[in-house]
């Protein structure tokens, strides 16, 4: 997660865990800005970065259980065309939340429906960062809408969140990849195996610093202007009681 992208690491986290949550909600949290997946083996924990990666295992119709491919595909009206991850900009004081989004192609233009899905991330602090964040969640709405499960035979337990299968079956796969996203033990030798489309080229090293698009046009509350014009008069007038 710290590999060098332009002058800056590619994810850092600055966050205050104050609040009391269970151990897996803080696990989850970090797991998010780390962009990893969790394995837990031997009781111990290992993140495996969800970055491009080549392929770790090939799996044919002869290791899956017979009739327990299931096959499904997110719905038109389920795929975002707009990322907006909220970031914090602690450039300017007081801190302030902004926005890095990323457009779907059409969307700017008007000729593709506009469906947004926000993200709070108040842990990121640059915007190139928040940008690449929300330009993969894009990408991977929009180039990996399959998702595929089946269950194995013990060979399977090797199997880890975070691995690249290629998947070969009669109805109509052919060396498709696709990313393990979890990996459960159903009974005695049998695994169920959840995996969703993986396409490398959902993943982005781009570095901006600033946004395309300004959030508004009006001035920063966190960097108003200087005052001018300003006009000072003295009106002498009595009130009711007497006083001047």
């Amino acid at each position: 997660c710290d590999e060098v992208v332009g002058a800056a690491v590619r994810r850092r986290l600055n966050l205050i865990i104050e609040g009391v949550s269970t151990t897996r909600q803080h696990l989850e949290a970090l797991r998010a800005y780390a962009g990893c997946f969790v394995v837990e083996t031997g009781g111990a924990l290992k993140l495996v970065p969800d970055r491009p990666r080549a392929t770790d295992h090939t799996v044919t119709a002869a290791d899956i259980l017979s009739g327990s491919l299931r096959l499904s595909r997110r719905g038109v009206q389920d795929v975002p065309t707009v990322i907006d991850v909220r970031w914090t900009d602690t450039s300017v004081t007081p801190w302030i939340e902004r926005s890095a989004i990323a457009y779907a192609a059409g969307v700017v233009l008007g000729t593709t429906p506009r469906r947004e899905s926000q993200i709070s991330l108040p842990g990121i602090h640059l915007y190139s960062q928040a940008y690449r964040e929300a330009v993969e969640r894009l990408n991977h709405f929009t180039l990996e809408d399959l998702e595929a499960e089946w269950t194995a035979f013990d060979e399977a337990s090797a199997m880890q969140p975070g691995h690249i299968v290629s998947l070969t079956h009669p109805i109509g796969l052919t060396a498709k990849l696709m990313r393990v996203t979890e990996v459960s033990a159903v009974t005695a030798g049998r695994w169920r195996i959840k995996t969703r489309e993986y396409d490398p080229a959902a993943y982005t090293d781009v570095v901006v610093s600033e946004p395309t698009y300004s959030d508004t046009s009006l001035p920063n509350p966190a960097d108003p202007d200087a005052v001018t014009g300003l006009v000072l008069t003295e009106e002498l007038y009595q009130m009711a009681n007497g006083t001047w």
